[in-house]
């Protein structure tokens, strides 16, 4: 029977405070893999940074996601005044962030675009909302709350659309990605993003900072400019496409074995 492994990549094991466990698994991942008839990675950068060789890169998509509408408008509106947003310029970033995880989800770097962004433009300040949504425990919110964020953990998917819904912005600063979920929503939900410097992020054709003082600029002009959502979207159809094609091609050749046995 044809083994085939479709490989979503792994944050390196020194992101994390555990690394040695980490390492470990790490190491036997890639074993497993070895054994496999072919290996596909949902992204170049999967590919580039795996520990043995790739078959290919079957993408992912994100037209499954929920996509900006103008059903989405009084979803909006009800919303940021829920959370008191009415007057003030919305930034989000949705991802994890519980202690041992904060490192490698770029929190540090969020919380320096926040003050950068403070600093920079004097025509937001005082009306600009960092929020974070994501997994975090009370001790999580509670210290990352005292940091100048809006948190809000665990919320339902339904909860969670609403953010996206009331936002102005979105941005992420992860240190390592294979496929960034929270961007692939924040496009499918037109809202202008950016995010750190990354091949993952790259591949979405969004403005990627090294430099977090370059980024809180760009920023502070999409803030101030931006009227209107543009809804960016990849399809799963040609995904899926690739992946049948492999499917039927691995059990074609299996039968014609086993006829000619």
């Amino acid at each position: 029977i044809p083994i085939y492994a479709y490989d979503y990549g792994e944050p390196h094991p020194r992101l994390f405070p555990d690394w040695m466990a980490r390492d470990e698994v790490d190491l036997e991942k890639a074993l497993s893999l070895a054994m496999c008839d072919k290996v596909f990675a949902i992204s170049d950068a999967i590919k580039a940074e795996s520990r043995i060789p790739m078959s290919g890169v079957i993408p992912l998509g994100n037209d499954h996601l929920e996509v900006w509408n103008d059903g989405m408008v009084t979803r909006r509106q009800s919303t940021r005044n829920k959370y008191g947003w009415d007057d003030a310029k919305v930034v989000l970033n949705v991802c994890r962030f519980t202690e041992g995880e904060r490192y490698y989800k770029g929190i540090d770097k969020y919380l320096e675009l926040m003050r950068q962004t403070m600093l920079d433009t004097a025509k937001v300040d005082g009306q600009l909302r960092f929020v974070l949504c994501g997994r975090g425990r009370p001790a999580d919110v509670d210290q990352l709350s005292k940091s100048g964020l809006e948190v809000h953990a665990n919320l339902s998917d339904e909860a969670l659309t609403d953010m996206y819904a009331a936002a102005d912005a979105y941005a992420n600063f992860s240190r390592w990605e294979g496929y960034n979920l929270g961007i692939g929503q924040a496009l499918s939900m037109g809202l202008p993003t950016i995010a750190s410097d990354i091949p993952a992020h790259r591949a979405f054709g969004i403005k990627t900072f090294a430099s977090i003082p370059s980024a809180a600029q760009e920023l502070a002009t999409l803030l101030e400019t931006s009227s209107s959502r543009v809804v960016r979207q990849w399809t799963w159809k040609t995904s899926e496409e690739q992946m049948i094609t492999q499917t039927r091609t691995a059990f074609s050749v299996t039968n014609d074995l086993e006829q000619s046995a």
